[in-house]
């Protein structure tokens, strides 16, 4: 296993940008159209089309606008890989590590568990995992520092800041 996390997959460079605009465009059109409704609330005192929602729909057209740049680049040089394919040359290529993979999932998991089974339990269970990931193989150290890690975050978060974190199972 420890293996399987050191891994890279290497990929041209014009391909790897043309799906991060891709990506980016996507998030970006679901905000606008979408995220903006559903996550922000306007509250008292707004006027006209100055709101709360004014600020994010303009970070948002500006990440649409750096969107759809990357794509254009990222097209000209998937014509330009081509040509060098052609001439016999090699492509910039660009390498992805596997673990940036299982840290996406563990953040989606994060995401999606902790209003049902709570704040602290899911972020101890991403911590271990995150543990794992690193190299870490002491199971009893591995507890001590997520239990450790868990109680600072709850202690930050949900006493001095006052955020309201989920505690789970419907409490």
């Amino acid at each position: 296993m420890n293996n399987l996390f050191r891994k890279n997959v290497v990929v041209r460079k014009s391909t790897a940008d043309l799906m991060l605009g891709i990506i980016f465009l996507v998030l970006s059109l679901f905000m606008l159209l979408a995220g903006n409704d559903m996550f922000i609330t306007v509250g008292f005192g707004s006027i006209g089309f100055i709101n709360d929602k004014l600020f994010p729909i303009i970070i948002e057209v500006v990440a649409l606008i750096c969107a759809i740049g990357i794509i254009i680049t990222a097209i000209s040089d998937v014509k330009r890989d081509k040509r060098l394919l052609e001439e016999g040359k090699t492509p910039t290529t660009t390498s992805f590590s596997i673990m940036a993979l299982f840290i996406l999932i563990v953040g989606l998991f994060f995401y999606f568990t902790m209003k049902t089974i709570g704040y602290p339990l899911c972020n101890f269970i991403c911590m271990m995992a995150s543990y794992y990931m690193y190299g870490g193989r002491k199971i009893v150290l591995g507890i001590i520092v997520s239990a450790l890690l868990t109680f600072c975050c709850y202690m930050f978060f949900g006493v001095y800041l006052s955020v309201n974190l989920p505690l789970g199972f419907g409490l």
